[in-house]
């Protein structure tokens, strides 16, 4: 007898050691990274068509895809300027529903006392249609992503054990496979667009010229300011090509600030003009280039472009060009100089400010066979494209001072000291960059493989502006050309 109970235990333990389940979710799941290009979508809309007998019993894809897309590294790809392209998601899911089949398994489990093993399978399949349209409704890009989220569950006796047990995760496991899904169309989302990045970067940067040109345009018309169309505008032949893959640039003009500063007059037009430049003429490519105007240049936009964007993608042999318009602004504590971004404010200059410094540091630890940096603007804070905290003095600047140049950078900078810098009106420009341009339009100074004689320029431009300061302006303006110091 105590045999037969010895062999009866045995029998149960070996029933419960053997038991168990197998489960497998699908689809595989994704990393996703961050996209180290400049944002050139906008979220417009998603859209989901469900079907199958399941589908009122879950909550489909689309608010999960959403939320995926606004969260990082998703949201990357996004920028928050209306000038975005438009990016539309049609969604088409279908599942059939659990609760019958789970029922009958479960019966089966009973019916067979739970000996027999038992595999069950369901999944939810989602296919999309995404487009991405320009503002003029046209087609830029178009692309079909699917993917497949699967639950298979292989229950060893006893059955009706193992499904119990895993009963309790169930829930657990279908958000996984959802966020694995939604995942999974996100990652294909990501891919196809940096495929054709470039095409969509154009129409892109099109637009948002195009916008910002308009800005300007109204801004014009209701300041009464003129814009004059010069010899500058024209934009010459191209002179040379750069190797694609290794000239950037970062090109700003900030004419209008959220904190009421004076205008910076034209400092929209310079940059938008320099933008072309770069490109058309000495060979820049265009998704090399960011232009960031007005409210686009906001404090953050230069920390993430110099401090990260640049680090990401400028090789060892690789060109970078720094062009800035807009008003500077001196801390009247430090002496330090700064940059004003357009969400920048005078009077908490060191926090809201982008210093001479921090840009030149980040400037310093690239790779980069060679970089300039052009300011149109001055930082005494004694006017012109200068401006001071309430109850400050202007300072006499000294722009080399704390400053450790790298040996592969060199530094125009539009005046002096305690000097302002002027807008040439008549020409519609800042009077620095007006003759920046002149000088690489009809001077000798653009190199055959594109690069500029920095030295001819600034000797051209000094005198010129110089000349043109003193005879329709009776002020001293003399552009500075700071080179690394030697050892």
């Amino acid at each position: 007898m105590n045999i037969k109970k010895y062999l009866l235990g045995l029998t149960l333990c070996l029933f419960f050691m053997v038991s168990g389940c197998a489960i497998a979710l699908g689809p595989q799941a994704v990393d996703l990274k961050e996209s180290q290009r400049p944002p050139v979508l906008r979220l417009e809309q998603v859209s989901e068509q469900k079907s199958g007998s399941g589908s009122e019993e879950w909550p489909g894809f689309r608010d999960l895809l959403i939320r995926a897309l606004n969260q990082p590294p998703a949201s990357s790809i996004f920028t928050k300027d209306s000038s975005g392209l438009a990016l539309k998601i049609e969604l088409k899911s279908s599942h059939e529903s659990d609760t019958s089949r789970l029922i009958g398994l479960g019966l089966l489990s009973m019916g067979t006392l739970g000996i027999l093993p038992l595999h069950y399978h369901s999944d939810w399949p989602v296919k999309g249609d995404v487009t991405i349209y320009s503002g003029d409704g046209k087609v830029q890009g178009q692309y079909h992503v699917q993917s497949t989220g699967t639950y298979d569950i292989q229950a060893y006796p006893l059955t009706m054990f193992t499904l119990f047990g895993a009963s309790f995760q169930g829930d657990a496991d279908a958000k996984e496979i959802l966020q694995r899904t939604a995942n999974d169309i996100v990652s294909q989302i990501m891919r196809a667009v940096d495929s054709d990045y470039e095409k969509l970067a154009v129409v892109y940067r099109s637009q948002m010229l195009a916008k910002a040109e308009q800005s300007v345009v109204e801004a014009s018309s209701r300041d009464e300011l003129r814009i004059i169309k010069s010899d500058v505008d024209d934009i010459p032949a191209a002179k040379a090509k750069i190797n694609s893959n290794k000239s950037y640039a970062i090109v700003i003009g900030i004419e209008r600030y959220r904190q009421k500063l004076p205008r910076a007059d034209f400092a929209t037009h310079d940059a938008q003009t320099v933008t072309d430049y770069l490109t058309k003429v000495l060979g820049y490519p265009e998704e090399n280039v960011i232009t960031l105007l007005n409210d686009r240049a906001l404090k953050s936009d230069f920390e993430k472009y110099f401090e990260k964007w640049l680090m990401n993608n400028v090789e060892k042999e690789g060109t970078v060009f720094v062009y800035y318009s807009g008003h500077g602004a001196p801390d009247p504590r430090t002496g330090s100089a700064y940059l004003v971004p357009y969400d920048g404010d005078p009077s908490f200059i060191d926090q809201t400010g982008y210093s001479l410094k921090r840009m030149y540091e980040a400037l310093g630890r690239l790779q980069a066979k060679e970089i300039i940096v052009a300011l149109d603007s001055c930082f005494s804070g004694a006017g012109g494209k200068s401006v001071l905290a309430k109850g400050a003095r202007p300072l006499v600047m000294n722009l080399e001072q704390d400053i450790k140049l790298s040996k592969n950078m060199t530094v125009m900078s539009a005046s002096s000291g305690d000097q302002i810098s002027s807008t040439y009106d008549e020409k519609g420009h800042g009077l620095f960059t007006y003759f920046m341009l002149k000088g690489i339009k009809n001077e000798d100074v653009v190199k055959q493989d594109g690069s500029l004689d920095i030295s001819e320029l600034h000797s051209y431009l000094k005198s010129q502006v110089e000349r043109i300061a003193r005879k329709q302006y009776n002020n001293e303006q003399t552009p500075q050309l700071i080179v690394p110091k030697k050892n």
